[in-house]
């Protein structure tokens, strides 16, 4: 299982420096993996994606628009915030970006699966999606 670090402060660095240092006294293999996460999704859009996903989930489970009419004819499966995000916003955040995962997704993905999101929903059934939020959501 992987552990992620944040080394932005001193006290984090000074931190992640005795704990490697620990495991290598202590007989430990240890392998750093650096990464500049500047192009990837802030926290915010991360928690505002979330929070999208289950106002079109209710916004969708409002207008009659279930799974069945929306993706498959034979289920009638209400959304939710998890379905929305799995059958519409990954797969077509890896038609357009080519990223399966949210976390892998660059800052400027998020605006260009919304927009296809938005004229999808608007051309096959005539409908607005709920704003983007712009705030970070209460959990």
């Amino acid at each position: 299982m992987p552990e992620y670090y944040s080394l932005n402060t001193p006290e984090q660095r000074a931190n992640f420096n005795e704990l490697v240092l620990e495991r290598v006294n202590a007989g430990r293999r240890v392998v750093v993996k650096f990464e500049s996460p500047e192009n990837h999704r802030t926290p915010t859009q991360n928690n505002s994606l979330h929070r999208w996903c289950a106002l079109v989930a209710n916004f969708l489970n409002e207008a009659g628009l279930d799974m069945r009419k929306a993706i498959r004819e034979d289920v009638d499966i209400p959304w939710s915030k998890y379905s929305v995000k799995e059958y519409l916003w990954k797969p077509l955040q890896e038609a357009i970006a080519g990223k399966r995962s949210t976390a892998e997704a660059s800052t400027t993905d998020y605006a260009e699966v919304e927009k296809t999101m938005r004229r999808h929903f608007g051309q096959k059934f005539g409908i607005d999606l709920p704003d983007w939020p712009h705030q970070e959501p209460d959990q």
